[in-house]
C-alpha cells in the first residue's frame, strides 16, 4: 500500500510502525490512522495490476462501496 495525507498531515510518524488502524478493502484501498494521531491517510495498492483478479471477484456490494468511497480505480 501507499499512503496519501487526508488533511495537511504529511509526515510518517515513528510510532506508525507499531500501531496502525485500517478501514477499507485491501483490493481497492482505504484509510489508515494511528491511535491518537492527528489525521488519517488514504491508501491504495502500490501495484494496482496484480490485484485485478481479486477485484474482479468482488461482489456487487463491495464494488458499490468502493465506488462510493472513490477508490474503485487506480487514480484517486
Amino acid at each position: 500500500m501507499i499512503a496519501s495525507p487526508v488533511l495537511r498531515h504529511r509526515t510518517w510518524e515513528e510510532d506508525m510502525s507499531s500501531a496502525l488502524w485500517f478501514a477499507g478493502d485491501e483490493r481497492f484501498g482505504g484509510v489508515v490512522a494511528i491511535p491518537g494521531g492527528q489525521a488519517p491517510m488514504f491508501t491504495k495498492p502500490r501495484q494496482w495490476g496484480p490485484l485485478e483478479s481479486r477485484r474482479a471477484k468482488a461482489s456487487t456490494e463491495e464494488l458499490d462501496r468502493a465506488q462510493r468511497a472513490g477508490i474503485d480505480t487506480k487514480k484517486w
